[in-house]
């Protein structure tokens, strides 16, 4: 899909919902265009939580204007990339299980900037990322406790 050091944008359709099956497989230097379209991992209420929406997902990805609805995590970045920046801005996480992003479970020099984000948990147990990233800043985004029955 993309050739190293090149960048090739995945655009959605606008206000359109792509249901999935499986987890979508990333990429090095995804670029993701959602145009308020959402990503499901079920066509209706209740969302499916067995598999992340995106894993491995590469270096240097930027994901802007996606409502991801579901997931057992949501976003799953592989152990091995290290030094560069994941920006995801004005996008939607709502009914997800375990981690909407999710990084290694081994700290090292990954910069998670969030902005203009929404997360909504299915359940109070779930958080909105873990603590292996070198670098984590958030700007306006905001977070509410669904507390739903599973």
């Amino acid at each position: 899909m993309a050739a190293y050091g090149r960048i090739i944008p995945v655009v959605l359709q606008p206000n359109k919902a792509y249901v999935i099956s499986g987890s979508i497989t990333g990429t090095n230097y995804l670029t993701l265009q959602g145009n308020s379209a959402s990503i499901q991992t079920a066509a209706a209420y209740p969302y499916d939580h067995s598999f992340p929406i995106i894993t491995d997902i590469g270096y240097q990805p930027t994901i802007n204007d996606v409502t991801f609805l579901g997931g057992n995590n949501v976003l799953v970045f592989p152990e091995n990339n290290q030094g560069y920046d994941i920006v995801i801005t004005n996008c939607k996480f709502t009914d997800w299980w375990g981690t909407a992003i999710l990084g290694s479970p081994v700290p090292h020099a990954q910069h998670l900037i969030c902005k203009d984000c929404e997360f909504t948990a299915r359940t109070v147990n779930s958080t909105i990322c873990d603590i292996a990233w070198d670098k984590a800043v958030q700007y306006r985004d905001w977070a509410t406790d669904r507390k739903s029955v599973v």
